[in-house]
C-alpha cells in the first residue's frame, strides 16, 4: 500500500534521523564553523559535546580556539546547524584509566608501536601542493617510545618510510582509530615525496630525513601554526628481547610505518626549525648590511693604491717624453721663425725679439706636430710689430719684405744707419725699462733681466 505523501515524509526524517551519525553532526557543524568565519576567514571543529540536536562544539577560527553552543534544526528535508557566540578556551589533558587488555586486533600491527618526533628542516611557506620540504624524520638514540640504534635506522628506515606516506593533522586518538582506522581524508595535509634516508653528516644531525609535500587546501593553516607545533612519526617495529636502555626497550627492527603527523606536542624533542632557520637568515642580513662597505673597502683597497702607484709611475714614465717633445716643438718652431724672417730686412736684434715673442705664447699643434701655416702667420703678424716699432724710433724708410705696403731701402749705408739707431733705441728703451723695474725693488740684474725679454707691444 503506498505512503501518503505525510507519511512519506516523516519516513525520510526519521530514516535521516537515524543515520545521523558523529561524522554527519560534525559535517554539518564544520560549515557553521565556516560561515561564522567570514568570507575572508577560515575555521575547522575539533571536538564536539552532544548529538544530533544541540550541544557543544569546540572550534579554531581565525587563529582562536573557541567553545560555542549548537543546534542543528530540520528545515524540510533538510538540516542546519548554527552555532552561538564562541568563549576562548584553553586544551587541557585527562587521563583515565587503562582499559583491559584485549585481543589483539587483526588490522593493527604486533609488536612496539613507535611515536617519535620528526622535524622540518626549511622555513615553511606552503601555498601549492606542489612545493615539498625537507624533514628530519628521526634521530639515533633515546626517544619516547625507545631507543633507536642508528644501524636499525638506516637499515629499515628507507624500507618503511617510503614516498607517499601520509601526513596528517594531529595523531589519531584510540576512538577515532577504531571507528576509523584508514584515517580521516579531511586531517590528510600531505605527503612524503621521497623515501627516507639516513645521513650521517647531516647539518642537522644524523638521522632519517625525506622531503613532505603538503597539500594547498592545508598549506595556510601549517604555515600559521609551523613556528608553534611540531611533527610526529606513527610506526611499528620489534624490540630486542629482555634488553633496555635509558630504561626504554632498544628497537631491534622497524616493521612498518603508518604516517608522519602534524601535532602539538611532538617527543623527543621535534620541532618544526622555521623560527631558528628565519633568525639565522636575520643575522646574515644584518650582518652583510653591517659589513659589506668594510669587506668591500678591504678588498678594493690594494687595488686602489695600485691603481695610483701605476698613474704616479706612468706620470714619471711619461713626463720626460713630454719635456722632449716640448724642447722638439719649440725647436722646430725656432726654425721656422727663422726661415719665415730670413727675407726681412728687419735688424737681427729685432728678429731675435720676434722670435722669443711668439715663442712665449702657445705653439699651434696639428696632428702632433707644429702647424706650419698657422705659426708662420704669428711670425709675421709679430714681425709687422717689430718694424712698426723700428719705423717710430728711426723715422726712415720702410721694412724689406713685408707686403704691399712696404717700400723697399736699397741703401746698404742708409740701411746700416737704420739698424745703428735701432739698436740704439733698443740699448735705451732697456735701460730705461730696467730703471723702472729697480724702482719697483727689483735688483738690478734682474731688472736687467726683466728688461730685456718683456714682451714689446
Amino acid at each position: 500500500m503506498p505512503l501518503s505523501p505525510g507519511f512519506e515524509f516523516l519516513a525520510l526524517d526519521l530514516q535521516e534521523a537515524a543515520s545521523l551519525s558523529h561524522g554527519n553532526i560534525r559535517d554539518h557543524l564544520d560549515g557553521a564553523v565556516r560561515d561564522a568565519a567570514g568570507k575572508d576567514g577560515y575555521g575547522y571543529v575539533l571536538d564536539v559535546f552532544g548529538d544530533e540536536s544541540a550541544g557543544d562544539v569546540v572550534h579554531r577560527t581565525n587563529g582562536k580556539t573557541l567553545k560555542s553552543k549548537y543546534t542543528i534544526q530540520t528545515q524540510g528535508q533538510k538540516r542546519k546547524a548554527t552555532i552561538g557566540d564562541g568563549k576562548p578556551v584553553m586544551p587541557r589533558v585527562v587521563y583515565d584509566e587503562e582499559p583491559k587488555q584485549k585481543e589483539a586486533d587483526p588490522k593493527k600491527p604486533e609488536g612496539l608501536q613507535l611515536v617519535e618526533s620528526a622535524a622540518t628542516l626549511e622555513r615553511i611557506v606552503l601555498k601549492e601542493a606542489k612545493a615539498d620540504y625537507e624533514i628530519k624524520l628521526i634521530a639515533p638514540g633515546k626517544g619516547s617510545s625507545a631507543f633507536y640504534p642508528a644501524e636499525v635506522l638506516k637499515r629499515d628506515g628507507p624500507k618503511v618510510f617510503k614516498a607517499g606516506t601520509h601526513v596528517y593533522l594531529n595523531h589519531p586518538t584510540q576512538a577515532e582509530e577504531s571507528q576509523r582506522p584508514e584515517g580521516d581524508v579531511k586531517n590528510l595535509a600531505g605527503v612524503l615525496s621521497t623515501t627516507a634516508t639516513y645521513h650521517e653528516t647531516h647539518a642537522k644531525g644524523p638521522g632519517l630525513y625525506a622531503r613532505m609535500k603538503v597539500f594547498a587546501d592545508h598549506g595556510q593553516l601549517v604555515e600559521e601554526k609551523a613556528p608553534h607545533v611540531g611533527m610526529s612519526i606513527r610506526a611499528s617495529g620489534n624490540a630486542e628481547s629482555g634488553k633496555s636502555k635509558d630504561g626504554l626497550p632498544v628497537l631491534k627492527e622497524l616493521t612498518s610505518a603508518e604516517s608522519v603527523d602534524v601535532v602539538t606536542r611532538a617527543g623527543a624533542g621535534g620541532m618544526i626549525l622555521t623560527e631558528s632557520l628565519r633568525a639565522k637568515e636575520k643575522e646574515t642580513t644584518e650582518m652583510e648590511e653591517k659589513d659589506v662597505k668594510a669587506l668591500v673597502e678591504s678588498a678594493t683597497r690594494p687595488l686602489l693604491e695600485n691603481i695610483t702607484k701605476l698613474q704616479e709611475t706612468l706620470t714619471q714614465s711619461t713626463s720626460p717624453v713630454k719635456a722632449l717633445e716640448a724642447r722638439a716643438l719649440r725647436g722646430d718652431a725656432t726654425v721656422e721663425a727663422t726661415k719665415a724672417l730670413s727675407g726681412l730686412a728687419l735688424g737681427e736684434a729685432s728678429k731675435q725679439r720676434v722670435i722669443e715673442s711668439v715663442l712665449r705664447g702657445e705653439l699651434p699643434v696639428k696632428d702632433g706636430a707644429l702647424d706650419v701655416a698657422k705659426f708662420t702667420e704669428l711670425v709675421t703678424a709679430e714681425a709687422k710689430r717689430e718694424a712698426a716699432y723700428v719705423q717710430s724710433l728711426t723715422g726712415g724708410g720702410k721694412v724689406i719684405g713685408m707686403g704691399t705696403s712696404v717700400t723697399t731701402e736699397t741703401d746698404p749705408a742708409k740701411i746700416a744707419e737704420a739698424q745703428k739707431r735701432e739698436r740704439d733705441a733698443i740699448e735705451q728703451d732697456e735701460k730705461d725699462a730696467a730703471s723702472v723695474f729697480q724702482r719697483f725693488g727689483l735688483t738690478e740684474a734682474a731688472a736687467k733681466s726683466a728688461a730685456k725679454y718683456r714682451e714689446v707691444a
